[in-house]
């Protein structure tokens, strides 16, 4: 809805005329959501104290007040104005002229759509102790919430309102801000005439009371004195560079163990520390590259209903139970490896991994804990109809791999009402077995130990596993090719740019996390010191390697960009690549900050 407010020498038809014809065919806006009134409740007054390059002491001390459009909140300005407002009125006597440890005070009553708030803000007179003007300040709030204002004063303070409002019959402009405002606040163009009926019929004692209700409540004060005196002393450190790291610590990893169980399940074991808690990570050689062509989407629906119920428990006892050894699994997808894993007690670790073989071995997937997943699916997917940038990195990988890969799966509404338990009962039969699993154990354990808990578990468990996991094998994408996907009114724009490169090799992922590095995988990279604090047109771009055993990997950059600078951000990100493999490669300067940075950070 808009409002438009004439005022002037014009008439209401010809408004109306003038209006239609440049305005009537604006395009509409979306819809507002307008906040309702909500006044604050302060449990405690809070009292603050800062320090600035300021001359003198400042105190301001804030209550709330209702919003905008309230009487308690119009008639707060005459108390203001009978409290501080001028000369005569007690607290600026008081402090100002009286007493004179003060050389201002002031105060307003502002209501906004929300809330509002009385302020009182008092400049110290240099010298005087802050805790004695806050004494009388008290006192004269006190005699003011007992006695009121006087007739006089009251009296005074409305003739000052009327003189006001006649003096903006002068302007046209106010006038309209008028008219305006109170269309689009109150729904009255002529909501002033209330306010002004209000000050005119105020007593001492609605005064009185008006401020009762509102200054004795709890408020915030903020002090602000000027920095005090202080000398630094003479430093022989030299702070022109940062202090060199003389002696690197030995890194001491923990002696790794293996055994395999009779049921195929492998086992590792770092034994280390003496806090009593266990990592425990249930590795699962499988995921999106074992959905079928039909139902793409089936591995991230089977691990996030592992912990929706089991055979022996439904979803509320299984939280129970977990809640209760103080269990926090969570369960994932990846593209060629699933996890299961969670911290626990020492103490509680047997209870932990029987629990874990319960949801591992026997989930039943409950037809409603299936369909609030699909709620959340479909609520996800409509933001992204709106926000298609959510969905940047999928459409990157659809681009590299094609639409038939299990990498190029995109999340449609028809992908997700084709879930079915069923499908789901099948990926788990054929996909999740001891076979296929690998239990990582760290913590304050050792091999024997561990094997024992989980023998214990699993080793009743003897399914072999069926899985149709197809490695991702070559990318498609070979020729260069920019897709644009279009987001209306878009504020920012989501760039993915990058390509192909060889399958994972542990003889060069080494030189892949260092290359990526210094190129785009930290904040202090090329590429975001060149987008972000160079030419700030982003808060951050980065880049990645992703990791794939039977297939391709990719290296790409992604971050989000201003709207005006899109081109020119995929320019300076394609000059990047091409300066960095030609004119422009690592030096020893990155290179060694980035070694520095990986091996310290263990």
């Amino acid at each position: 809805m808009h409002t438009a407010a004439s005022s002037g020498d014009v008439s209401l038809e010809t408004a109306r005329e003038k209006v239609s014809h440049y305005f009537a065919a604006a395009p509409t806006g979306v819809e507002l959501v307008k906040t309702e009134q909500w006044i604050p409740t302060i449990n405690k007054t809070r009292i603050e104290k800062m320090y600035d390059k300021v001359g003198q002491t400042r105190i301001s001390r804030t209550w709330v007040l209702p919003g905008m459009n309230h009487k308690d909140t119009a008639l707060m300005y005459l108390v203001n104005e009978t409290l501080v407002g001028n000369k005569n009125s007690p607290l600026y006597n008081r402090l100002v002229d009286d007493l004179q440890i003060a050389t201002s005070v002031s105060g307003y009553a502002h209501g906004r759509l929300v809330s509002g708030e009385y302020s009182l803000t008092i400049d110290v007179k240099p010298g005087v102790d802050p805790a004695h003007v806050l004494d009388v300040v008290d006192e004269v709030i006190a005699d003011y919430l007992r006695d009121g204002p006087s007739a006089e004063i009251t009296e005074n303070a409305k003739l000052s309102v009327n003189m006001y409002m006649l003096g903006t019959l002068e302007s046209k402009s106010t006038i309209g801000r008028f008219l305006a405002e109170g269309q689009l606040y109150a729904g009255d163009p002529l909501a002033v005439k209330q306010e002004i009926e209000w000050y005119n019929s105020a007593t001492t004692g609605e005064l009185r009371a008006v401020a009762n209700r509102w200054l004795s409540r709890n408020y915030y004060q903020l002090t602000l004195e000027p920095f005090p005196e202080l000398v630094t002393k003479d430093s022989a450190v030299d702070r022109s560079t940062s202090p060199p790291v003389t002696e690197v610590s030995d890194i001491q990893f923990p002696p790794i163990e293996t055994t395999v169980l009779d049921n195929g399940m492998n086992l590792v074991v770092a034994t280390r520390g003496s806090i009593p808690l266990v990592d425990v990570s249930i590795q699962i050689d499988t995921g999106n590259t074992a959905n079928s062509q039909e139902a793409p989407g089936t591995a991230n629906a089977v691990f996030g209903l592992l912990q929706e119920g089991t055979r022996d428990y439904d979803a509320y006892e299984l939280a129970a139970e977990l809640d209760r050894i103080g269990m926090n699994a969570r369960s994932s997808a990846g593209n060629e490896r699933s996890s299961f894993g969670f911290r626990i007690l020492r103490t509680n670790l047997d209870e932990s991994l029987e629990l874990a073989a319960e949801m591992l071995r026997y989930p039943t997937f409950p037809e409603d804990e299936l369909d609030k997943i699909k709620q959340q699916l479909f609520a996800v997917l409509a933001t992204i109809e709106k926000n298609p940038t959510r969905f940047a990195n999928s459409y990157f990988s659809r681009a590299m791999y094609g639409a038939d890969s299990p990498l190029g799966m995109i999340w449609t509404p028809q992908l997700v009402n084709d879930f079915s338990v069923d499908k789901l009962r099948e990926f788990h039969e054929r996909e999740i077995a001891p076979d296929n699993m690998t239990v990582f154990m760290i913590g304050d354990i050792t091999l024997d130990e561990a094997k024992k808990s989980v023998e214990s578990a699993f080793s009743s468990w003897k399914a072999k596993s069926d899985s149709r996991r197809q490695p991702i094998g070559a990318a498609t994408a070979s020729e260069p090719r920019v897709i644009l996907v279009h987001q209306p009114d878009a504020v920012q724009s989501m760039i993915v740019a990058g390509h192909a490169i060889d399958p994972y090799d542990p003889e060069v992922s080494t030189e892949l996390t260092l290359m990526n590095g210094v190129f785009g995988g930290a904040f202090e990279s090329r590429i975001n010191m060149n987008l972000r604090e160079d030419k700030s047109w982003s808060y951050g771009v980065r880049s990645r390697v992703s990791r794939n055993a039977s297939g391709d990997q990719t290296f790409a950059v992604a971050g989000s960009v201003q709207t005006d600078k899109t081109m020119e951000s995929m320019q300076e990100i394609m000059r990047e690549y091409e300066e960095y493999v030609s004119d422009r490669p690592a030096t020893a300067e990155e290179l060694e900050r980035v070694k520095l940075n990986r091996t310290r950070s263990l």
